[in-house]
């Protein structure tokens, strides 16, 4: 894939896109532990 972003850019949206990941797997994780319980 050819970037067309600087690499300050392309640093910034690496950033941003592990904290997304981060987030998105804290709440798959609180979903989950959720689902468990309401499953047993």
């Amino acid at each position: 894939m050819i970037s067309l972003l600087s690499e300050e850019e392309q640093v910034i949206l690496d950033i941003l896109m592990k904290d997304k990941a981060d987030e998105f797997l804290q709440i798959l994780h609180m979903f989950h532990k959720f689902t468990y319980v309401e499953n047993k």
